[in-house]
C-alpha cells in the first residue's frame, strides 16, 4: 500500500487505499517515512482515518453509485427506478461532497424539485439519498456521520377513483386485442399487480384448488392467491391460445398504454390501470371478507396502506347495517328513556 520516493537527499512516503485519499509526507530518513507509513496504514485498516477529510474527498455520487451496486447485487426489483432518479439526483447535487451536503442545501433541493414534480417523486428521492448516505457511511466507516435529515413534502395522492358498472365494458369494447382484455378482467378478479400479471406461467396454476402461486412479488414475499371461476375461466382461456408456458406475451408498459387508449377512446377520463387493482381490493372487502384475509390474497404488508386502496360504497355499508339491524337481538337504544350513568365505588360499579 505504501510507496516510498527519493527527492533529492529526502524520502516521500506515498499511501494510496482504494476508497480512501492518498497521503503523503516527507521524511528526511528512509526509516522515519516507513514507520509513519506503518502507522497510518493502521489507522485506515483500524477506521481511525480523520472523517473530515474523508467527508471532503467523497461526494453524493460517490454514495449513490454504492448504493445501487448494493441494490443490484440484492437483486431488488426497483433498481430501474433507482438508477433513473439517482441520476437526476446527481445533475443537482451529485457534486456535493459529504462535509459540503448539510440539512440547508437538501431543502433547497426539495424546494426547487417541488416546483417541477409531484410530492411523491421528491418523497422518494429523499428516501434515495438518505439510504444511499447511511450505507456508504456504514461501508467506509465513517465514525459519527449522520446524514442529514430533512422532512419529506406532504402527500395528498391518495386515490379513490372507483370503476363504475358501465365502465368496464365500455373499456372492452373499444379493445381489439384479447390479451389486453383478459389483463383486464384477470386484474378486476384477483387484484395482482401488472408484473404480477405479466409473470403469470401455466404452472403456477392450480386449476384443482382454483389457486395461483405469485413466487416473484414487489415485497419480495410470495403468495399463494384463491381464484375466482370467472378468473380460472380467463385463465383457461388464455392457455389454450397460448403454446408457451408463459401466458401474456405482452409488454408492462404496452399495457399501460393501451388501456389508456382504451379510456381516451370510451370517454373515460381518470382512471388508470392500477386503479383496476384498488377496485377489485375494494370489491373484497365488500363481500365482507377481513382486513387480513384480503391482505393475503393482495399482498400488503402495511395496514395502512391496505386502507388507503379500500373505498368502500356507502351504500352497500348501509344495506349491511340494515340487515345486521334486523337481526340483531341486543339492546336497542331508545332517547326517550332516562339515561343511565355508572360510577366507580369502593365496592365496584352502581348505577345512579
Amino acid at each position: 500500500m505504501a510507496t516510498f520516493v527519493r527527492v533529492g537527499d529526502k524520502t516521500k512516503a506515498i499511501i494510496r487505499k482504494q476508497g480512501f485519499p492518498t497521503k503523503a509526507k516527507t521524511f528526511l530518513r528512509l526509516a522515519d517515512a516507513k514507520k509513519w507509513a506503518r502507522k497510518v496504514e493502521a489507522e485506515i485498516e483500524g477506521g481511525l482515518v480523520d472523517n473530515s477529510v474523508l467527508l471532503r474527498h467523497y461526494t453524493l455520487a460517490d454514495a449513490l453509485k454504492h448504493y445501487f451496486k448494493s441494490c443490484e447485487r440484492r437483486n431488488l426489483k426497483a433498481l430501474r427506478y433507482i438508477q433513473a432518479h439517482s441520476r437526476l439526483i446527481c445533475r443537482e447535487v451529485g457534486h456535493l461532497t459529504l462535509s459540503d451536503l448539510n440539512l440547508k442545501r437538501l431543502e433547497e433541493y426539495r424546494d426547487s424539485r417541488l416546483e417541477t414534480v409531484s410530492s411523491a417523486t421528491v418523497k422518494h428521492e429523499l428516501g434515495i439519498i438518505k439510504r444511499a448516505l447511511n450505507e456508504f457511511s456504514s461501508s467506509k466507516s465513517l465514525r459519527g456521520y449522520k446524514a442529514p435529515v430533512i422532512r419529506p413534502p406532504k402527500i395528498s395522492n391518495a386515490r379513490s377513483r372507483r370503476l363504475k358498472n358501465c365502465e368496464l365494458s365500455a373499456i372492452l369494447n373499444v379493445i381489439n386485442n384479447p390479451e389486453v382484455q383478459a389483463l383486464i378482467q384477470l386484474a378486476i378478479e384477483t387484484a395482482m399487480r401488472r408484473g404480477e400479471l405479466m409473470r403469470i406461467e401455466a404452472q403456477d396454476i392450480d386449476y384443482d384448488r382454483r389457486t395461483l402461486k405469485i413466487d416473484e412479488t414487489k415485497t419480495n414475499v410470495p403468495r399463494t392467491i384463491p381464484l375466482t371461476k370467472q378468473a380460472i375461466s380467463i385463465l383457461k382461456n388464455q392457455k389454450a391460445k397460448n403454446s408457451t408456458d408463459k401466458l401474456f406475451s405482452i409488454k408492462p408498459d404496452s399495457l399501460t398504454q393501451a388501456f389508456s387508449r382504451a379510456c381516451d377512446k370510451a370517454g373515460i377520463q381518470n382512471l388508470r390501470f392500477h386503479d383496476l387493482r384498488h377496485e377489485a381490493t375494494s370489491r373484497f372487502f365488500e363481500t365482507g371478507l377481513s382486513l387480513m384475509e384480503v391482505a393475503s390474497i393482495t399482498g400488503h404488508q402495511d395496514p395502512r396502506m391496505l386502507r388507503r386502496y379500500t373505498h368502500l360504497e356507502a351504500n352497500d355499508l348501509l344495506q349491511k347495517l340494515d340487515a345486521k339491524s334486523a337481526t340483531h337481538d341486543g339492546f336497542i337504544w331508545q332517547p326517550n328513556l332516562p339515561e343511565t350513568v355508572y360510577l366507580k365505588g369502593s365496592s365496584g360499579y352502581y348505577s345512579h
